[in-house]
């Protein structure tokens, strides 16, 4: 998920969402894998570009209903906040010894 959130360009930033889709999809309260390409891709794009993501247009586009959507964006959105939290933690682990990250430890 950190791929997906903190990477700088569009490529590979779809690497981390071609890699979260498979991994969230058995325990996605949806079961339209399109859907939930488009839920991941909405979670990560920033709001400037988001044309085309709106819940309409992906139920539109993926044949899932609003609220069906909205109900598994809220899933996502608690599920992606606990993993980026441990991948940050782990990253700060790995980075800290090295100094990468003295500012962050200073913050805890």
């Amino acid at each position: 998920m950190t791929l997906a959130r903190f990477a700088v360009s569009e490529e590979a930033k779809s690497v981390g969402v071609g890699a979260l889709v498979p991994w969230l999809g058995p325990n996605a309260p949806i079961g339209n894998r399109a859907a939930l390409t488009a839920l991941v891709w909405r979670r990560y794009v920033p709001k400037e570009y988001r044309d085309g993501y709106s819940f309409r247009s992906i139920a539109k586009r993926c044949g899932s209903s609003r609220s069906t959507l909205q109900r598994a964006a809220q899933w996502l959105d608690a599920e992606a906040e606990g993993v980026e939290l441990r991948g940050l933690r782990r990253l700060e682990e790995t980075a800290m010894p090295h100094g990468v990250c003295g500012a962050m430890a200073m913050q805890t």
